[in-house]
């Protein structure tokens, strides 16, 4: 979370990267703490047609600004 807990790890996620990845052979994968800031920012964007991400979100009804994925 926001307040410097680590969230556990998403329990269908790989299922979830398997399934895209069988459906686009080409894909690049990152996962895990290869899926950094840094490292998505090196990717070329300019030539890419779909993204898929598998996060997690908070959600504040009261402060929709505090809301986000994670």
């Amino acid at each position: 979370t926001r307040g410097g807990n680590t969230p556990a790890r998403l329990p269908f996620s790989r299922l979830e990267a398997d399934a895209v990845a069988a459906v686009a052979p080409e894909v690049q994968r990152l996962e895990g703490t290869a899926a950094s800031k840094h490292r998505l920012a090196q990717l070329p964007f300019e030539r890419v047609d779909v993204v898929h991400f598998a996060t997690h979100a908070e959600q504040h009804a009261e402060r929709p600004d505090l809301s986000g994925i994670l």
